[in-house]
């Protein structure tokens, strides 16, 4: 899993700090290559924090996937301690439901920004059959994930991969990863990057396969 904390700042704040104090620096600055050089960099970093932002946007709302699971199955052979407890939980015990695999850190702001858009689609799907198996990647989650469940009141139980079983099946290189799970342990889609859980498009594709034998 990939542990790079690269942040995204939100465009508007990069724009407003970015013309403050580059405007102020410009002023001081007599030379006038040196203010071209300035006011060209400046320019460039709005344009691609523009960019990432909108790439964000897009990201987050885009539509269901048609299928991405190429036929992969959860191994049911495999397990996770849940957290705290450190029980051993079979992926098997989740036979029967269709749910959604979810790797994240409290580190990751794109998983922290798609949080709470999964808590209200499993408070408003769990009585239908719905399930979170939220694995939690922290190097040191007792100090975090306690502080993470109370800010975004979450009901659905959290697990660690001790052993990085789970994450080689599933090959993830990037977090948030994201894999929705059919009653028969089919892989529906998988996808690393955040969205929006709680679209109307999220909520029928579940509600779809909730209805399935």
């Amino acid at each position: 899993i990939s542990s790079s904390r690269i942040r995204l700042i939100p465009a508007r704040f990069v724009f407003v700090s970015s013309v403050f104090d580059v405007s102020s620096i410009l002023i001081l600055i007599g030379d006038c290559q040196m203010r071209k050089m300035i006011f060209g960099t400046l320019i460039t970093f709005i344009v691609v924090a523009g960019a990432l932002q909108i790439e964000r946007s897009i990201r987050t709302n885009r539509g269901v996937p048609v299928s991405s699971g190429g036929g992969q199955v959860m191994p049911a052979e495999l397990s996770l301690k849940s957290f705290p407890k450190e029980e051993r939980v079979q992926l098997k015990s989740f036979s029967g439901k269709v749910v959604l695999v979810n790797f994240w850190a409290s580190w990751c702001d794109a998983c922290m920004a798609e949080m709470p858009s999964m808590v209200k689609l499993y408070d408003a799907l769990h009585d239908e059959g719905f399930e979170m198996i939220s694995i939690n990647v922290d190097d040191d989650p007792e100090k975090v994930v306690p502080t993470i469940v109370s800010k975004f009141h979450i009901k659905f139980p959290i697990y660690r991969d001790t052993d990085e079983s789970v994450s080689k099946a599933f090959e993830i290189v990037a977090i948030p990863f994201n894999a929705l799970i059919d009653k028969k342990s089919k892989v529906i889609f998988s996808e690393s990057g955040e969205r929006n859980w709680f679209s109307d498009e999220i909520i029928a594709e579940v509600r779809k396969h909730l209805k399935e034998q």
